[in-house]
């Protein structure tokens, strides 16, 4: 089995940031993609991974892209990170197959636990 990884879909790169420090720790690679064929590839390529897909800038395209990468990855586990409030948008997320998603009123840095979380039970723990 390969090694646990973390993939970031994202515009501002915040996200990466503030897993970067937590990816280091734990050894598990931190890949900044956004291209959804290097995300697929880099999701099949085995090992437990968390996709972390932030949907907020062009959502129609964002919510579109988090549908096939679940579909596609279905072991993957997903998180949808969104900075517009809203039960649609949330709602949205959640049915299109994300495991997680964060979005206002919960504080960007719940991200962190939330992942560390779901990798622990994507690696069976």
């Amino acid at each position: 089995m390969r090694a646990p990884q973390i993939v970031v879909c994202e515009s501002e790169r915040w996200i990466a940031d503030l897993l970067r420090g937590t990816a280091e720790v734990w050894q598990w690679p931190l890949r900044e993609l956004r291209d959804e064929a290097a995300i697929v590839r880099a999701l099949r390529q085995g090992g437990p991974s968390v996709l972390v897909v932030e949907v907020g800038g062009d959502v129609e395209r964002e919510l579109a892209l988090l549908g096939r990468l679940t579909w596609l990855c279905p072991e993957a586990t997903t998180v949808a990170v969104s900075n517009v409030a809203g039960v649609e948008l949330t709602g949205l997320a959640w049915d299109l197959g994300a495991d997680y998603v964060l979005a206002p009123p919960q504080p960007r840095d719940a991200l962190l636990p939330v992942v560390l979380g779901l990798m622990e039970t994507a690696m069976g723990g």
